[in-house]
């Protein structure tokens, strides 16, 4: 459900029951992604309301709701009940207002790339096996892969899976520094796993930092 409006309630969605679906660049009164109604493994993203900018008056289980906005408050979610739940990255007053939180997450999940797009959990995030499987319907995940992995459900709407691509984050991203001017620069490099630094450039010298090591430099 992309890019439709509403002047009232539920600019995606109104009382629908939702089941593995994305609610984008919706436009409503309250409810930019959708009003009232359940949504299980759902990605509510980029969506505007009044009130509630991705949700209001819904039941969420499983679900990942980000970079939505509320103009007056609720800029997540509004007077819904979220199990296994990610609230977070939404803009305006109050990210979550009234409802219930449980077994749910609003502070930093480590996305993968969400200004990109992509919602999935990067390796180490807080939410890899930290959701209720009580809470958790059906047995697969908003992209069709297993919904439980290493026994426990991960909180959001996509499952981390074994083997996933883990991901290498390097900064700053982008540096003015010309080549031959690199000299001295230092790059922080975080991971959540082993990584190897090499060389193709004869300006460019590793001086410390190797396979398996979180930092280097340059």
């Amino acid at each position: 459900m992309v890019s439709n409006s509403s002047v009232s309630q539920g600019g995606g969605a109104n009382s629908s029951h939702l089941l593995r679906c994305t609610l984008r660049n919706n436009v409503g009164g309250n409810g930019g992604g959708a009003f009232g109604g359940t949504l299980a493994h759902c990605l509510v993203i980029d969506n505007v309301a009044d009130y509630g900018g991705g949700v209001q008056g819904c039941s969420l289980s499983n679900c990942t709701v980000g970079g939505n906005c509320g103009n007056i408050y609720g800029a997540g979610a509004s007077l819904c009940d979220s199990r296994n739940t990610i609230v977070y990255g939404n803009y305006g007053s109050q990210e979550v207002v009234g409802g219930s939180l449980s077994n749910s997450c609003t502070s930093d999940p480590q996305f993968a790339d969400a200004p990109a797009g992509d919602y999935r959990l990067a390796q180490g995030s807080p939410c890899i096996d930290a959701g209720n499987n009580a809470f958790v319907s059906g047995t697969t995940d908003l992209r069709g892969a297993p919904r439980i992995v290493n026994d426990i459900v991960d909180i959001g709407a996509y499952e981390h899976q074994t083997g996933e691509d883990d991901i290498l984050r390097i900064l700053p991203v982008a540096t003015n520094a010309a080549c031959a001017a690199a000299s001295g620069l230092t790059l922080a490099v975080t991971a959540n796993m082993a990584w190897t630094a090499s060389s193709s450039v004869p300006w460019l010298t590793i001086t410390s930092g190797e396979s398996g090591a979180t930092n280097g430099t340059i």
